[in-house]
């Protein structure tokens, strides 16, 4: 493996690269700066002051049709027209969160400006900060990476050494299945714990990552999902013929691991029905342990049902690539 240029990259630093994408992707902005247009007739100018001096907004004026035309495409958030009336109306799309923020603090500044006096007295205080998207990215690349060196790294080398009739010479030898199976295991387990600290460590430098629990519940963790899908990733290829067969099996596993259980987004946005069925794919419990570990200081002890689902799917899966794994093509 370690002759392998592909493997170094796949395995350090292709991990670098999603979370460094990701990261200035979705990093943390200090505040929101939303866009609003005022329509200049019939009394828009004299908005012009009041939301100007708001540090969230970005106001201009613009005639009827302009103002309706960047709204359409979404060049501003919001528009506002003034009546001679000294009524004042809102044009925004309704389902867009951020037009609604937008239109909102708008309406603060204009009552704000006209006099209103808010009758309670509010204060800011800061508290602890909550997760950020690299905090919640972070474990999911180590689980995303953890499920492809099971499938592609353990699968898929069997699959290659079984095609070039490697495996016949080892069947000629007094090694047994289980005993080779588990090898192969352990051979791509030695990975887990440098590529997970490399990742851990770049992203606490650049991007000031949050980590508030136990090292070794951690490692621990990484260590029972690295096994499960090596298992997986056995049990899927202990028969396959071919490259093609095995990269097919392999993608078609992959692709709902990836899509559902929560690598780059939250599973609770999908619909509530789903999140029983979700919870139990193998990925799923290994990201939700990982996290609750990691970044809220949880006991190992508290993630037993994550656990649990982890070491069905690591013994059943090996227990069934030992009965099902086959030496040779035929």
């Amino acid at each position: 493996m370690l002759r392998e240029r592909s493997f170094l990259f796949w395995t350090y630093v292709f991990p670098i690269l999603v979370v460094s994408t990701l990261g200035i992707a979705f990093a943390s902005k200090p505040s929101v700066r939303f866009v609003v247009d005022i329509q200049a007739e019939p009394n828009g100018q004299h908005l012009l002051q009041p939301l100007s001096s708001h540090p969230e907004l970005s106001v201009g004026l613009h005639d009827a049709a302009s103002c309706r035309n960047r709204l359409r495409e979404s060049v501003s958030d919001a528009f506002v027209v003034a009546h001679a009336s000294g009524s004042v109306e809102y044009h925004f799309d309704e389902h867009s969160e951020k037009a609604t923020l937008a239109v909102q603090t708008v309406n603060q500044s204009i009552q704000a400006a006209a006099g209103r006096v808010d009758p309670i007295q509010t204060r800011n205080v800061a508290t602890q900060q909550g997760m950020r998207y690299i905090d919640f990215l972070v474990p999911g690349v180590l689980g995303m990476h953890l499920l492809g060196g099971g499938l592609w790294g353990i699968g898929f080398v069997v699959v290659d050494m079984r095609i070039r009739k490697l495996l016949k010479l080892y069947a000629a030898t007094p090694v047994r299945r289980w005993e080779f199976l588990t090898a192969i295991m352990i051979s791509r387990l030695l990975f887990i714990f440098p590529q997970a600290i490399l990742l851990i460590l770049f992203s606490k430098l650049v991007f000031g990552l949050r980590l508030d629990g136990s090292v070794l519940a951690s490692g621990l963790i990484l260590t029972l999902g690295g096994i499960q899908f090596g298992a997986i990733g056995l049990l899927i290829t202990s028969r396959a013929k071919t490259v093609d067969a095995a990269s097919g099996i392999i993608n078609l596993v992959s692709f709902p691991l990836w899509a559902f259980c929560g690598v780059f987004f939250s599973y609770q946005r999908f619909p509530e029905f789903f999140h029983p069925l979700i919870k139990i794919l193998p990925l799923t419990p290994l990201l939700d342990s990982l996290r609750a570990v990691m970044m809220q200081g949880k006991s190992l002890v508290s993630q037993w049902p994550e656990i649990l689902i982890i070491l069905l799917w690591l013994m059943a899966s090996l227990a069934l690539a030992s009965r099902r794994f086959r030496w040779s093509e035929t």
